[in-house]
């Protein structure tokens, strides 16, 4: 599957240098609801094997909870649309996650990455990758049938409800057609062997030539134009076809 990770242009400089996306912090996301996630304490929480456990012995156990979710971080990209919309011409993610403002007046566009994701080395603890779903009916979960005593209760209640903390979002969400990773450690997928092109919009607020050095490959670099955000299968032009095209066009002059 090919993945997109849309980027401004100062974070791809460090990504394309170490070759590697580092995790961040799962609590950063722009989602409200994933930020300050949630659970449901019922009857059944102080329950077990049918008989009613002591409340007292609860022990700040929701706050056990939080500190465990807190753990998680993630990295998160795009792929391909279901109407043949490609990943990295989704309108939406340019202006939302590849866009840095300046000033009041002008900004910079940056980046979407394209990946192989079979190339992708992936670190042994991290959690295997899954696509997102999307709904209107999301319910946190409930804490039951656990026995909230143990030491470990609290990281075994996240690891039962991960589907819904971590791969669940609301329907509103659903135009990012996010694929995640997710893990509990400080680490980087490595993407050294990945990257299939990079692609850029052609305007005046790309720092194109920046890319140019950076990169250092035309072949990888391809232009986003107008016509390149509909629905087709032809690829965007790499910098080195327009590049010959150009120079082509020049022998032709009289």
């Amino acid at each position: 599957m090919i993945l997109y990770h849309y980027t401004s242009a100062d974070t791809f400089k460090f990504i394309w240098s170490s070759k590697t996306i580092r995790f961040a912090p799962a609590e950063t996301t722009n989602d409200f609801f994933e930020r300050f996630k949630t659970f449901v304490l019922t009857q059944d929480t102080f329950k077990r094997d049918g008989k009613q456990l002591d409340r007292n012995r609860f022990d700040h156990f929701d706050e056990k909870i939080r500190a465990e979710l807190s753990k998680y971080k993630q990295v998160s990209f795009s792929y391909d649309y279901d109407d043949g919309m490609k990943g990295y011409a989704s309108p939406m993610m340019w202006g939302q996650y590849a866009w840095r403002k300046i000033d009041k007046n002008t900004g910079q566009n940056g980046v979407c990455i394209a990946l192989d994701s079979d190339k992708i080395k992936v670190p042994s603890f991290v959690n295997k990758p899954e696509k997102v779903s999307y709904t209107f009916t999301f319910e946190p979960p409930k804490v039951e049938n656990i026995d909230y005593t143990q030491e470990n209760a609290a990281a075994l209640f996240v690891e039962r409800n991960l589907k819904t903390y971590f791969f669940t979002k609301h329907k509103h969400w659903e135009h990012e057609n996010e694929y995640r990773y997710i893990c509990k450690q400080e680490g980087v997928l490595d993407i050294s062997e990945a990257i299939t092109g990079i692609y850029v919009l052609w305007d005046e607020c790309t720092p194109l030539d920046d890319i140019k050095i950076i990169v250092n490959d035309d072949s990888l670099v391809r232009l986003l134009a107008l016509d390149d955000f509909k629905r087709k299968d032809d690829e965007p032009y790499s910098l080195k076809e327009i590049c010959d095209l150009q120079e082509l066009m020049e022998s032709y002059k009289f």
